[in-house]
């Protein structure tokens, strides 16, 4: 009889542990998803804070390499001119 009240009284106290663990695993899980939430609103942000900042770097960039485009027929035709100088003289 003695040993029944001993294993009743463990399988008590072990529930209990197992129901409190359970509620302090499901509150940490709780506070980690809301931490992975809050780092992937950070990201967005970042994200689209970042493309707005190389909006006009991206119009100076095409634009740079626009004029390039342009000057170049007329690099070409000076470097066409100085060889021939350079052949005859």
């Amino acid at each position: 009889m003695n040993t029944l009240v001993h294993a009743d009284i463990f399988f008590f106290v072990t529930t209990i542990a197992v129901v409190v663990v359970t509620i302090v695993l499901i509150v940490a899980l709780i506070q980690f998803i809301r931490v992975l939430r809050q780092v992937e609103a950070l990201g967005k942000g970042r994200k689209e804070e970042t493309a707005n900042n190389l909006k006009p770097s991206r119009r100076t960039l095409f634009r740079k390499s626009l004029m390039s485009y342009a000057r170049a027929p007329f690099l070409f035709y000076l470097l066409r001119a100085l060889r021939l100088a350079a052949k005859h003289g």
